[in-house]
């Protein structure tokens, strides 16, 4: 019987090196020269859109930073009414869109995922980067944040209730897996007498001033947003010059097939005693605004 049976495990281990030979599975990792065909890529459904709603955002802040000094600023949003939207979104299957998305449905009438909506951030506060973008990146959404790039420091600045702070260049790369860096131009987010300098300056300033903000901590330079969402001629002519593909106002509207790309409207978020209720953010995401 001993015999017998080491006779079967010679011939086990022979067979066994002639597969092996011929290229057979022994169990071991296969040879590198033999390719391994890649898993087929998951594809997001594409749809029709015939309207996107454009969300703009500005400060967003938990209690110890919202209470007191800011429970009465409309531009300041609690977290915890941010985490309730971006949460609805998310439930009801919304489709967070990326710059590259933007212009394809702008200009080539491209499909987009389903229940499209674009979130952007005006001014580039230090809270956007420390508390909406953890809750972002937790619903998987992307966003587009507009800087005043003059006011982009190296330096990392500590969160405060006031006076607000802004994202550094930390900040910035920290954050882009959830947002796009755009211009909100380099240093013409001031107004004189009331009235925004984009409206009052010339295309040759305007345009200086836009090139300028593209050599700092952008992602993209195809887009915009508009100071105090007002324009002027001047300002279409300059960003056009510069090679802006589209810009947001703050004129309230959906975006559609026949939208102007320099004058893109956006739905202003806002908090404070009269500020958005769930009620409301619903109709304006759902088309009802």
């Amino acid at each position: 019987m001993k015999l017998l049976a080491l006779r079967l495990l010679l011939i086990t281990l022979v067979f066994s090196l002639f597969f092996a030979g011929q290229g057979m599975y022994t169990g071991q990792a296969l040879p590198m020269h033999i390719p391994i065909p890649p898993p087929p890529p998951v594809e997001t459904p594409l749809f029709p859109v015939s309207r996107i709603p454009v969300l703009v955002y500005h400060s967003i802040m938990p209690s110890e930073f919202y209470y007191p000094q800011n429970a009465n600023n409309p531009w300041v949003l609690h977290l915890d009414t941010f985490y309730a939207q971006m949460r609805y979104l998310y439930e009801n299957s919304f489709s967070t869109i990326t710059t590259e998305q933007l212009i394809d449905f702008l200009f080539y009438g491209a499909y987009l995922p389903y229940n499209p909506i674009i979130l952007t951030f005006d001014d580039g506060y230090l809270d956007n980067a420390l508390f909406a973008a953890p809750i972002m990146r937790q619903f998987g959404f992307v966003g587009m944040q507009f800087l005043i790039t003059e006011k982009v420091s190296e330096a990392t600045r500590r969160m405060t209730a006031s006076p607000l702070q802004l994202m550094g260049t930390r900040d910035i790369a920290a954050t882009m897996d959830v947002f796009e860096f755009g211009s909100h131009t380099h240093a013409m987010h001031h107004a004189v007498n009331g009235v925004p300098l984009l409206a009052l300056e010339s295309m040759e300033n305007i345009k200086a001033d836009i090139l300028r903000s593209f050599i700092s901590s952008l992602t993209f330079t195809t887009g915009f947003a508009y100071p105090f969402g007002r324009y002027s001629p001047n300002a279409k002519r300059a960003l056009t010059e510069a090679g802006v593909l589209f810009a947001f106002t703050t004129r309230e509207g959906y975006l559609k097939h026949d939208t102007e790309p320099l004058r893109i409207p956006r739905f202003s978020v806002t908090g404070g005693p009269n500020g958005w209720t769930m009620q409301h953010f619903s109709d304006v995401v759902w088309g009802r605004g």
